[in-house]
């Protein structure tokens, strides 16, 4: 994997989920005890149901968004082991519908800008940032505010989260 979680939000758990047959049961029922790792076949299985394929999102409009959401997860962060390639990341989000809008590095932080919409055009929307000095990362998750997904705005995060800390 990139890393190790060294601290996470306060009631985020570490324990693996088995598999089960029915794994919208499993998923609802990890994300009811604010478990964010599960595997990310059953994560896949809800994306696929949940996220627009190729939504169209342009800067401006997720601009606006990001500026006018509310905070979903204030803050989640870990230490890697290594930074990710960057391409390497943004194509895995993208196989889980979640796309990267910008992203570039200031002053030996890669900055990572990147969302999501479902099937009734709500954005879940993520800011990744990774020290190249200190190997942090740290995610600010954000909806917009006509969102009315709790769900999927968890399996948005738990992808998320998910491709940082385990491979």
């Amino acid at each position: 994997g990139y890393g190790n979680v060294n601290q996470t939000k306060s009631g985020l758990g570490l324990e693996m989920t088995n598999p089960r047959q029915n794994r919208d049961v499993e998923l609802d029922m990890a994300l009811g005890r604010q478990n964010w790792v599960m595997s990310l076949e059953i994560l896949k299985e809800k994306a696929d149901k949940g996220f627009q394929k190729r939504p169209l999102v342009n800067a401006m409009a997720f601009e606006g968004s990001w500026g006018g959401s509310e905070v979903i997860d204030e803050v989640w962060g870990m230490t890697l082991e290594v930074v990710p390639p960057e391409s390497v990341l943004i194509h895995d989000l993208k196989c889980f519908h979640i796309h990267c809008i910008a992203s570039g590095m200031v002053q030996n932080v890669n900055k990572f800008y990147f969302y999501s919409v479902d099937e009734q055009s709500h954005k879940y929307m993520c800011e990744l940032t990774i020290s190249s000095d200190t190997l942090r990362a740290t995610c600010v998750f954000k909806q917009d505010s006509s969102s009315s997904s709790n769900n999927l705005s968890k399996v948005f995060g738990c992808i998320i989260k998910q491709m940082l800390s385990t491979r």
